[in-house]
């Protein structure tokens, strides 16, 4: 069963009844190392954070931007979740960026997760222009029984 998650989330004013639009507020890129993970090594891929620049669009040349080409993304949001025991939400990638090729690979929050919604935004066709801020994806809050 669907539950409005506005009453679980910080840094949301509206919600459609059954999900809240989620931001990204700032965008990492990667870079460097690969990634390993086997049973006696871990290494991590190194990011890098996204410098904006001026929006060549904006007459007042006052609008940042991020400048992203095909690639994956770390993106961190300012929305706080805080799902319940016997809840999960899902992030899932809305529906303009859908159309225009862009994904997030949909993400689990489990039952009892505190924290910013972050995850990986991915441009698949082609160069995205994306203003800091802008509404990336949608969470959704179930309630589930064991």
């Amino acid at each position: 069963m669907l539950v409005d998650p506005k009453a679980l989330v910080n840094g949301v004013n509206e919600s459609t009844g059954y999900s809240v639009q989620v931001n990204a507020k700032t965008m990492r890129g990667y870079q460097g190392n690969p990634l390993v993970i086997n049973e006696d090594t871990s290494l991590e891929r190194e990011t890098y954070e996204l410098q904006t620049m001026i929006d060549p669009g904006d007459t007042t040349k006052e609008r940042e931007i991020y400048h992203m080409f095909p690639g994956t993304y770390e993106f961190t949001s300012d929305v706080y979740a805080n799902i319940p025991a016997g809840h999960v939400g899902l992030l899932v990638v809305n529906e303009k960026l859908s159309a225009g090729g862009c994904s997030i690979p949909t993400i689990l929050l489990e039952p009892g997760y505190k924290g910013l919604i972050t995850g990986q935004f991915i441009a698949n066709g082609g160069e995205v222009f994306l203003q800091p801020g802008t509404d990336i994806a949608e969470l959704i809050v179930m309630k589930v029984e064991a």
